[in-house]
């Protein structure tokens, strides 16, 4: 008796999950460059060039069903609409325990993607984001101006004085802080002539000095730290900041783990139009999605901020006890091994260290 294909002979062995030569396999993807792209209803990428390596190679035929997000991606093959699931799908020990995967397909992680100039903010929004240590810094000065002031009012009240003080206590004392204040700057004029009235000056010449050269140095090193430092360069400067995710992605589940104010949409695509619009502050997702953009559609008005971080690994999700993903995992080892994988890497991401 001649042998049969290997396809026909487990079919044979009544394993209705193993697809036989020509079957169509419903795999089921969402579009997110670089790894899918809907070109005029044809749909390319990474992922879709690695899956139809990989179907043409234990030859089957694929029929996609495409899925706005990863939630119902997932869906659609727990609930049997689909025989796998393939894009840029993380590996995590929740899914696994609802899915089988692939051997890892491609090493990822997350990364941080703001609007180029974002980061440079304005002596005003420095003072507002200092207040706590500034406020205290001014109700200082305000009282070394009016406890001088106080006492020039109470001295050159009494009788004829050259310094422009009222006898009454406003707007005498307003009068009189004024002065101080421009003594402390060096532009009061004129002096007074009463000796009391000279020892304060005087105190009040080197105090203003002191504090003004204070104030200046701090103000200065405030701007000068901000102006080296970007606002966003890793995820504990996300912290008090509004960020946008994508719903069901692990990266929105990372940010709630650390406490961070998440706003979640249905793509990614609109998660960074919310930070382009000023919305959002940020952009947190995987990594090679957000680079892609930022070195195609979004080259010159968004950047990434800081190193990728979180590792991750991408896999094909199947539904649990699928035999075909053993064949799946064997062409991945073959594509890799042939160098097949090393080519298609260096065409989609420019690299080829992903392994």
């Amino acid at each position: 008796m001649a042998a049969l294909p290997l396809a026909d002979a487990w079919a044979a062995d009544g394993d209705a999950s193993v697809p036989k030569t020509g079957e169509v396999v419903r795999v089921a993807t969402r579009v997110l460059p670089p790894f899918v792209m809907d070109e005029r209803g044809k749909l390319n990428g990474f992922s879709i060039e690695l899956w139809e390596r990989i179907a043409e190679r234990i030859g089957v035929t694929t029929e996609y069903v495409v899925r706005p997000n990863v939630t119902e991606l997932l869906s659609t093959v727990r609930d049997g609409k689909a025989d796998l699931a393939i894009s840029a799908i993380s590996i995590t020990a929740q899914r696994e325990a609802q899915f089988d995967f692939s051997h890892p397909m491609y090493d990822s992680g997350l990364a941080i993607l703001v609007q180029v100039g974002a980061q440079h903010q304005s002596f005003m929004d420095i003072v507002i984001q200092w207040s706590t240590q500034l406020l205290p810094a001014m109700g200082l000065g305000f009282i070394l101006v009016m406890i001088p002031a106080h006492l020039i009012w109470f001295i050159e009240r009494r009788g004829e004085s050259d310094l422009p003080v009222h006898r009454s206590y406003y707007p005498g004392i307003v009068l009189a802080a004024y002065w101080v204040a421009t003594l402390m700057g060096g532009q009061a004029d004129p002096m007074p002539t009463r000796r009391a009235s000279r020892v304060v000056a005087v105190i009040g010449i080197y105090v203003g000095l002191v504090f003004v050269a204070y104030f200046t140095a701090y103000a200065t090193s405030m701007l000068t730290v901000q102006q080296l430092k970007s606002g966003i360069s890793s995820p504990s400067d996300l912290i008090g900041k509004t960020v946008a995710s994508v719903e069901g992605s692990t990266a929105a589940k990372y940010l709630a783990t650390l406490r961070v104010d998440t706003l979640v949409f249905p793509t990614v695509a609109e998660a960074i139009a919310s930070t382009e619009s000023g919305k959002t502050s940020a952009v947190v997702y995987d990594s090679p999605v957000l680079r892609y953009f930022a070195s195609h559609d979004g080259r010159g008005r968004m950047k990434l901020a800081g190193p990728t971080f979180r590792e991750e690994k991408y896999g094909i999700a199947f539904k649990q006890n699928s035999t075909l993903r053993k064949r799946v995992n064997e062409e991945l080892l073959r594509l890799r091994e042939d160098g097949t994988y090393g080519d298609m890497q260096v065409r989609w991401f420019g690299t080829e260290d992903n392994s």
